[in-house]
């Protein structure tokens, strides 16, 4: 079922890309950038989350989400 869970985002997200591209609407140099930050941040935040160990990378997500929303919230 995960299998076509991913499959299905692997068409959706694909054909939202393709239409922002045929629309003009992406702008390259900032798509690179973003491109070479998710890969590192994949290969890189796996490593650590490895190492640091599943409570702690499990606290520090719900420590950035909290952060987050209490920064959303003061915003409003």
């Amino acid at each position: 079922m995960n299998g076509l869970k991913n499959f299905f985002a692997l068409c959706i997200n694909g054909v939202a890309a393709l239409y922002f591209i045929w629309a003009g609407m992406v702008f390259w140099p900032d798509v690179i950038i973003m491109a070479v930050g998710a890969i590192a941040g994949g290969y890189g935040g796996a490593g650590i989350a490895r190492r640091i160990g599943r409570t702690a990378v499990r606290r520090i997500v719900i420590g950035v989400g909290f952060a987050m929303a209490v920064s959303l919230f003061i915003k409003k």
